[in-house]
């Protein structure tokens, strides 16, 4: 019998099953940790790396658990899609994911993936930050 690894929310969002969650977990962390040990991403002040890193480059981009208040001035309600609350936590291409506090349990992504994604994932990031000419 095949294991679920994903199933969708009461929101349309994708959560996910605890194996694939915590390698999912794993992956986005490794990334935070090694971008805040190459002086390469800011942490959160709030959470440290285990809320996400700020950092952007043409292959992903990271942003931290956000701790504060809309940004578009709508207050509650229905966000700008520019506004801080509704920015996911990690985008590579197409895939999404958020998180509430700190990387782990509670993910959520827009979409389906699978273990094989995320380690083409994770290896693209990396090189991505390794290849940055140091400096810039």
């Amino acid at each position: 019998m095949e294991q679920r690894e994903m199933s969708r929310n009461s929101h349309g969002e994708w959560e996910f099953e605890e194996e694939i969650g915590e390698f999912v977990s794993a992956v986005i962390k490794d990334i935070a940790f090694f971008l805040v040990g190459l002086g390469r991403g800011q942490a959160s002040e709030e959470g440290g790396s285990s809320a996400g890193v700020d950092f952007q480059n043409e292959i992903f981009a990271m942003r931290p658990y956000h701790w504060g208040k809309c940004t578009c001035g709508v207050g509650t309600g229905l966000h700008h899609e520019s506004c801080a609350i509704k920015q996911p936590n990690f985008r590579f291409g197409d895939l999404e994911l958020r998180w509430y506090h700190a990387i782990g349990p509670g993910m959520t992504a827009n979409r389906p993936t699978s273990r094989e994604e995320m380690r083409r994932i994770y290896l693209k990031c990396l090189d991505s930050i390794v290849s940055l000419k140091w400096g810039d």
